[in-house]
């Protein structure tokens, strides 16, 4: 069991940096800085679509990255 999650870290290793990159890029890391938001607000605060905002933020909560309290989104302790 513990070789299969190694594999699948791995294996997804790619794909999570590459959130994480986007999640920086268009400013979702930074619109969460200050406080929690909603979906809506990410997208409204980076310019994102509500459709991209929600994958990047759900992404960001896999990762650990990103937490989810009452509907809003904030910084993990990672982030």
């Amino acid at each position: 069991l513990d070789a299969v999650s190694a594999a699948q870290r791995l294996a997804f290793a790619p794909l999570a940096f590459q959130a994480t990159v986007m999640m920086r890029d268009r400013g979702v890391l930074a619109a969460l800085a200050d406080r929690g938001r909603s979906i809506d607000e990410v997208a409204a605060a980076t310019g994102l679509t509500v459709y991209a905002a929600r994958v990047l933020l759900e992404a960001g909560l896999g990762l650990h990255i990103v937490w989810r309290r009452d509907g809003l989104y904030q910084l993990g302790k990672l982030g």
